[in-house]
């Protein structure tokens, strides 16, 4: 008996060795194991990260919090001092229930009086129709309004502009003659795209679920990203036609095929970017697209670029230089980028 028990005692030590010996050899391979999961894991982190900065989701842009009144002196030796101290003196803003407001110049030279709060776009119109009764001729008084881009993607050929602009103006809560809408493009799989613009806000609550139902269907619509400053003059970018000092006038010029003398809506010539030609690239394609390689700061003698302005800061802001012809035909269809 005492044999078998010191025998059972030496064969347990011996297992619990042999199991320690196991375990010892078996915690460097689960280290390594451990050690090359970390790193996998770090490396799929990595590669999300770049992934995201080649190809960012773009940020919905947030409408404005104030409401602008936009005052533009058109009468010979305008003096903006004299015609606020003339606004002050006539407009008491109590009155209109205006609280305060905040005055900047614009970019295109205007100046811009800008209304906080809640109905700041009530407060706004009246404010703009007491500076209208004010100045008179001497200057052209306006309610600048920040505007956003959709495109609709799939409708049919039963649809039209006006019932585009109804529906888009019903889903985002605008008025439909905000909404200023396109030319209906056909697309290759028979149905078709059309491009409208409206008030920041209404573009944003239009494009919310990415779908819109229109006539019979129910069409596709995204939000577009805001195109940078463009001067009517010289198409560059990074500042507006008041500051342009490029010695390039382009403002007559097609920009489709850029030949001279007819808008862009109606142009039959073969499409051709005059900037990438003039710069040494590809040409066969139309100025602003995808396969646009110009370099739009090339194109304009302004020794340092002004930042990016939204469309309520100009008149020019948000327009083409295709729309500047004397037919004034616009051709919003196709984007910058698209």
């Amino acid at each position: 008996m005492e044999w078998t028990a010191v025998t059972s005692k030496k064969q347990k030590k011996q297992q619990k060795k042999k199991a320690n010996q196991q375990q010892q050899h078996q915690r460097p391979q689960q280290q390594q194991q451990q050690q090359q999961q970390r790193k996998a894991n770090s490396d799929n982190a990595i590669s999300k990260k770049t992934e995201n900065r080649t190809n960012p989701v773009p940020k919905r842009r947030r409408p404005p919090r104030t409401a602008a009144v936009a005052i533009k002196g058109v009468a010979e030796g305008f003096s903006y001092s004299a015609a606020l101290k003339k606004l002050r003196d006539g407009i008491k803003l109590p009155e209109l229930e205006i609280e305060k407001t905040t005055i900047r110049h614009a970019v295109s030279g205007g100046l811009l009086i800008e209304v906080p709060g809640k109905d700041k776009a009530t407060k706004a119109e009246l404010l703009r129709e007491k500076v209208c009764s004010i100045l008179g001729d001497e200057a052209k008084v306006t309610r600048p309004v920040i505007k956003g881009d959709v495109r609709l993607i799939g409708i049919d050929d039963s649809v039209g502009t006006d019932e585009v602009a109804d529906v888009i103006a019903t889903a985002g809560g605008c008025k439909p003659s905000e909404v200023k809408v396109g030319v209906i493009r056909p697309m290759t799989n028979g149905l078709f795209t059309v491009w409208a613009q409206c008030p920041l806000g209404a573009a944003n609550k239009a494009s919310s679920s990415g779908k819109i139902k229109i006539g019979w269907t129910v069409a596709r619509i995204e939000i577009l990203k805001a195109r940078p400053t463009q001067c009517f003059k010289c198409w560059g970018h990074g500042h507006l036609r008041v500051k342009c000092t490029s010695t390039v006038d382009r403002s007559r010029t097609c920009y489709r095929c850029g030949a001279e003398g007819h808008p862009a809506l109606t142009c039959t010539n073969p499409v051709r970017c005059i900037l990438c030609a003039e710069q040494g690239k590809d040409s066969n394609h139309r100025i602003g697209t995808r396969m646009c390689k110009a370099d739009f700061r090339a194109t304009t003698g302004a020794a340092r670029p002004q930042p990016p302005q939204e469309a309520m800061d100009t008149e020019d802001a948000g327009r083409r230089p295709e729309e500047t012809l004397e037919t004034n035909v616009q051709s919003p269809a196709v984007q910058p980028g698209a």
